[in-house]
């Protein structure tokens, strides 16, 4: 929040990969536009394994097309890798399902979107079991 404020002073906002996701949904929240858009372009510039699933939920929460098209492009390159992160379990099912429905996934086969899927469910089981069904019927086998 210092920092926006600094922002409308001075027009100069300090931005990290550690910190731009909070700068990006606070200022959006606040209609600060061009401190959104410094966000928003630091990330697209920015945005790597480590960080995508932090970007693309601030492009759901923000509903930027732009991040979220970078972010799930990112992804949908890179699923096997990023689909063995802690990120990706995390996940809320709304933002998961475009992922496993994409036909843009770079994967060897529909079993390692299933592998994939099958995981994220195994993270916190009791709870998503019963939705389980919904993930695993966007899955191409």
């Amino acid at each position: 929040m210092k920092c926006l404020l600094k922002f409308v002073y001075t027009s100069n906002l300090d931005l990290s990969s550690e910190t731009v996701d909070q700068l990006a949904e606070c200022a959006h929240q606040l209609g600060i536009q061009s401190a959104f858009e410094l966000c928003v372009c630091f990330m697209i510039n920015n945005i790597d394994l480590y960080n995508v699933f932090s970007f693309y939920n601030v492009a759901f929460n923000t509903d930027c097309k732009v991040l979220k098209e970078c972010a799930f492009k990112v992804i949908a390159d890179n699923f096997l890798i990023v689909c063995q992160t802690p990120h990706f379990c995390l996940l809320p099912i709304d933002r998961l399902l475009p992922i496993l429905k994409s036909d843009d996934l770079q994967v060897r086969s529909e079993k390692d979107v299933l592998d994939a899927a099958i995981s994220w469910i195994k993270y916190d089981m009791s709870s998503r079991l019963e939705i389980a069904d919904r993930l695993l019927s966007c899955i191409q086998l």
